[in-house]
């Protein structure tokens, strides 16, 4: 899911400073530590259902993954760099499950 991640993000932040290879390294750091703290929020599975788990990740990945964003660009418009952000997370999971389920359609 990594070059996914790093593709849509080169693609939204595209400018004269962003190359692939740093939006890879960006996106390496930022599901890194996001699958670190997810870790612990899997451990709740076990008092909470699995829709309450599912929805803390998706929470912590989006809010993280603004903040990261937000860093990463500073001097460029605040509300905009949200707004990639979000449309980045939706259009990389997209294009994740698209490309799964080609996978999976092509080997079975």
């Amino acid at each position: 899911m990594l070059p996914f991640f790093a593709l849509i993000t080169y693609l939204l932040f595209k400018s004269r400073e962003l190359y692939y290879a740093e939006a890879l390294v960006m996106n390496v750091y930022l599901l890194g530590f996001t699958s670190v703290c997810i870790i612990p929020i899997n451990a709740l599975s076990f008092f909470l259902s699995n829709g309450v788990v599912s929805l803390l990740e998706v929470i912590l990945l989006v809010t993280y993954s603004i903040w990261t964003n937000l860093n990463f660009f500073k001097g460029k418009v605040m509300w905009w760099i949200i707004v990639k952000s979000i449309v980045g997370i939706i259009a990389s999971y997209y294009l994740f499950n698209v490309t799964s389920n080609l996978v999976m359609k092509w080997f079975m």
